[in-house]
């Protein structure tokens, strides 16, 4: 006799019981915590439906981080579209747009100054009339993305990243010649020229190569911004953060 031992997959505790069966007679199973919020549960493998399954969340996102779109996953793991839509438009609360563990914490490095380069780059939803821009900070020297967001190319959207980057010890903000830029920083700490903006620019370029969102010439584009702005939050949560 084989002895398997069933644990909740919330709690991860061993205080189980069985609870009956389902309509195809497969076996149930209850956790008795009072702490523990889940209802009733089955053995990841008992699911005949594979999207149910509980490892079937993280293969979606590492899916979608692949430029993977949502067919071509939905057809990979042998789920429904509805399921993979649902389970990347759960992940947009949890999204960070500031880099804080790039925030320094002591005494020494809150005495260092960072250089940031700052940019936009152009997308599309629903069509290209309407127009979607990312707007990215990102530290001179490392390299690493200090804040992002996303709307239109406007002094508005361009103070709210300026403002993103308060927490940071910022000495000079390098751009382009973009209006925007001139209006919301002042002109002592702003350095304007394409030579500072090769790193943030090169950035762009990897985001195009793995996104198939911001790629110019194709026919995979996002019918919702809420969509459009949670696939590459997570790419940037994923690999920058």
């Amino acid at each position: 006799m084989a002895y398997i031992q069933v644990c909740c997959p919330e709690c991860h505790r061993a205080e189980v019981i069985k609870h009956g069966k389902t309509a195809q007679g497969k076996q149930r199973y209850r956790c008795t915590h009072s702490d523990c919020k889940t209802n009733t549960f089955l053995l990841s493998k008992s699911y005949s439906y594979k999207g149910c399954r509980r490892d079937m969340n993280g293969k979606i996102i590492s899916h979608t981080l692949r430029a993977s779109g949502i067919r071509d996953i939905a057809i990979t793991l042998e789920i429904s579209c509805g399921k993979v839509i649902d389970t990347i438009k759960r992940q947009a609360g949890n999204l960070k747009k500031v880099n804080w563990g790039r925030i320094p914490k002591n005494a020494f490095a809150l005495m260092m100054h960072i250089d940031a380069q700052l940019d936009e780059q152009w997308s599309f939803v629903r069509n290209k009339k309407n127009q979607r821009w990312l707007w990215v900070a990102i530290c001179q020297y490392t390299g690493q993305i200090l804040a992002f967001t996303f709307g239109k190319r406007t002094n508005e959207c361009c103070h709210r990243l300026k403002k993103m980057l308060r927490p940071f010890n910022i000495r000079y903000y390098q751009t382009d010649d973009w209006q925007s830029y001139r209006a919301e920083i002042e002109a002592g700490k702003h350095k304007v020229g394409k030579c500072f903006t090769q790193k943030v620019e090169r950035l762009f370029l990897t985001l195009r190569t793995h996104i198939k969102r911001l790629t110019r010439k194709t026919i995979c584009f996002s019918k919702s911004e809420l969509m459009h702005d949670t696939i590459i939050g997570l790419y940037i949560n994923k690999n920058f953060f």
